[in-house]
């Protein structure tokens, strides 16, 4: 009966356990709205940062929104869910997601270049440095 007990003891704690972490884990991904929210609180920093007014303000404000939308859509439409993939099939996706995401950064900066000048380009790599401090590849490719 003591056996029992503590084997009982034993599977209600790890249950808990990894219940706890999966919950963990799915408090961390982030809501397309939420994504949504953060990068247009991101992108009204940027332009305060920049000290970006007027129509360039505005211009650069719907060139970042435009972008972001794109890299919702990456973010929410190629990662792949728990246990619908392998772990091949996710790295393979996550990997395509990056290049994508590269090439996404690429673009803005092309863009932002017909609208602001080199040091404000310098200025807007920086605060979106800032921005992604979570950074654990420290991919120097990324903006």
């Amino acid at each position: 009966m003591k056996r029992f007990t503590a084997s009982l003891m034993i599977a209600l704690f790890l249950g808990t356990l990894t219940a706890g972490s999966a919950l963990a884990q799915r408090q961390r991904r982030m809501s397309p709205e939420q994504m949504k929210e953060r990068m247009t609180a991101q992108i009204d920093e940027t332009i305060a940062g920049l000290a970006l007014t007027g129509d360039r303000a505005e211009t650069v404000k719907l060139l970042l929104t435009n972008q972001a939308e794109k890299r919702i859509a990456l973010q929410t439409g190629a990662r792949p869910r728990g246990g619908q993939a392998g772990n091949e099939d996710r790295r393979a996706a996550m990997t395509a997601m990056r290049e994508q995401m590269g090439a996404l950064d690429e673009e803005t900066l092309a863009l932002l270049g017909d609208v602001l000048s080199e040091e404000e380009l310098v200025k807007y790599a920086e605060i979106v440095q800032a921005q992604r401090p979570g950074r654990r590849r420290g991919n120097p490719n990324t903006q």
